[in-house]
């Protein structure tokens, strides 16, 4: 399945990022607190991180730039994955 191209109109943008309370409220963390990791942040908004990636992932899609991207959380719900990924970068 083909996903749709994320919304380059800014208005657009917001109006897709808005769409949600929870949205709103990582985007908010997210500013004050722009360090924070996916664990960090779920731990702040009270979500179990696998809501939270579902969220970051639909901010991504429609064209909002997060950080931590929904990708790092694969490593806070997978602990092999995470050992591979380290291992591969010879640490």
């Amino acid at each position: 399945m083909t996903r749709p191209p994320a919304p380059t109109d800014p208005l657009d943008v917001a109006a897709a990022a808005f769409s949600s309370r929870l949205r709103l409220d990582i985007l908010s963390t997210l500013a004050r607190s722009p360090g924070s990791t996916a664990q960090q942040l779920a731990a702040e908004l009270g979500v179990i991180r696998s809501t939270l990636g579902v969220n970051l992932r639909a901010l991504e899609a429609e064209g909002v730039a997060v950080r931590p991207g929904p990708d790092a959380l694969q490593f806070a719900q997978d602990k092999l994955l995470m050992r591979q990924a380290v291992e591969r970068l010879g640490l």
